[in-house]
């Protein structure tokens, strides 16, 4: 199934700098040395942000890659058919590199000019993801299960929300 490209997801991978080849490997499926990765999940992202605020393409945008999991927002259900996804090797003590946030900010605004996506379909991964409860499957905002998540630390140096910063980006193609 292809991806339409109505979303882009900024996801983060909490792991110790310097895994940036661990990170690839996970995210593509694929060893260094070419071999297939074994993993029980399918996870993926269109691209992977370093910590110098390098980019990497990891998979074709029209590709519905694996960044979302089990996800929903409004009548969406399974995001990664609908959201391009930015991964971000985040920092497990929440504090991500001034060159991160430069370099995400502008990849989030180029996907926003090339797909004509507005800032409010710009999400965080807890944004989407289920919860796991007896009553319901679909995100209640209430669960503290929740994903921990980029936009809460990457952000918030600069401005007081998550809708705030989204709304502060201007589409532009690179």
């Amino acid at each position: 199934v292809p991806n339409d490209h109505t979303h882009i997801l900024v996801p983060h991978t909490a792991t110790p700098k310097g895994t940036l080849n661990g990170n690839i490997t996970i995210l593509t499926g694929t060893n260094p040395d070419g071999t297939a990765y074994k993993t029980s999940n399918p996870v993926s992202a269109h691209a992977l942000i370093d910590w110098n605020g390098d980019a990497y393409k990891l998979g074709k945008s029209e590709e519905t890659l694996w960044h979302a999991g089990q996800s929903n927002w409004g009548n969406l259900v399974w995001l990664n058919y609908h959201a391009i996804g930015i991964e971000v090797l985040g920092p497990t003590d929440g504090v991500f590199s001034e060159e991160q946030y430069v370099t995400t900010t502008k990849l989030i605004a180029h996907y926003m000019a090339v797909y004509n996506i507005p800032p409010e379909r710009v999400l965080r991964h807890k944004d989407v993801t289920w919860t796991w409860s007896k009553k319901s499957l679909l995100y209640d905002g209430k669960s503290p299960n929740r994903k921990p998540d980029i936009a809460d630390t990457l952000w918030n140096k600069k401005f007081k929300s998550w809708d705030a910063y989204r709304r502060s980006i201007v589409p532009k193609a690179l």
